[in-house]
C-alpha cells in the first residue's frame, strides 16, 4: 500500500463517514476513474472482484492438500497425495527446519 495523505478536511470526512485508508486503496484498485482525479467504486466494479474472489476460493478449495514438484523451474507433477504421504512430506519439511 502506497503512502496516503488527506488533507484536514478529507481525514475529518473519512472519519465521520467510517471510511479507513485500505478504503481508499481499494476503491482505487478496483473502481472505475470517471475523471482525471476521480474514482467511484460502482456495483459492476465490486460485482467483478467478488465473483473473481469467489472463483479464487473455489479453486484453492479444490486444490486442499494437493502436492506440486518443481525443479529449476519446471513443474514436475502435480497431484493429491495419500494421507500417509502428506505426513510423511510435512515431517520431512519440520526436520530440514523448512
Amino acid at each position: 500500500m502506497r503512502n496516503i495523505t488527506c488533507t484536514h478536511h478529507g481525514a475529518i470526512r473519512m472519519q465521520q463517514r467510517g471510511r479507513r485508508h485500505r478504503d481508499i486503496e481499494i476503491i482505487r484498485a478496483c473502481g472505475t476513474q470517471v475523471e482525471d482525479e476521480v474514482w467511484m467504486l460502482l456495483d459492476r466494479d465490486a460485482n467483478a472482484v467478488i465473483r473473481e474472489l469467489k472463483q479464487y476460493i473455489r479453486d484453492v478449495e479444490r486444490l486442499k492438500n494437493s502436492k506440486l514438484v518443481e525443479r529449476d523451474g519446471l513443474v514436475h507433477t502435480v497431484y493429491t497425495p495419500r494421507a500417509g504421504n502428506r505426513k510423511r512430506t510435512l515431517r520431512r519439511a519440520r526436520e530440514r527446519g523448512v
